[in-house]
């Protein structure tokens, strides 16, 4: 089963340019961000999915980030980034490689669980909410 080093790099591959194009993923948390950015950030594991933890879940989150001067330009760049469809979309990428390239892994993203402006500071980011699932 593979380690959660592991998962965090198979994320950054599945998602870093030229897959999005000009996105720069972050597989370990990191005070500075070129923008757009994705940053993994694990949330919560469950060990005990089944008997003898014959299945791993994680819970991570994918805090994607844009910044900018040009504010309808950034926002519609998240926009596309959250989207669930499309060339940019984050989401879709994950489907595309649901494995990640590990072996007896399926990930998936749930969704947006939030979305955010700091105005003073002209950065703009969401948060994705993803599962990754592993079995033995």
């Amino acid at each position: 089963m593979p380690t959660f080093a592991e998962v965090r790099k198979g994320i950054k591959t599945t998602l870093e340019d030229p897959v999005i194009p000009g996105l720069s993923v972050y597989d370990k948390i990191n005070p500075q961000v070129n923008y757009p950015g994705v940053v993994v950030h694990p949330d919560e594991a469950d060990y005990t999915m089944a008997f003898r933890q014959g299945v791993v879940k994680w819970d991570i989150n994918l805090l994607v980030l844009v910044g900018g001067l040009e504010t309808v330009v950034m926002q519609d760049l998240l926009d596309e980034l959250v989207s669930p469809y499309g060339e940019m979309s984050i989401s879709q990428a994950i489907y595309n490689n649901r494995t990640l390239g590990l072996p007896n892994c399926d990930a998936h993203v749930r969704g947006v669980n939030r979305y955010w402006v700091r105005y003073l500071s002209a950065h703009y980011g969401a948060s994705l909410k993803m599962h990754v699932v592993f079995s033995k």
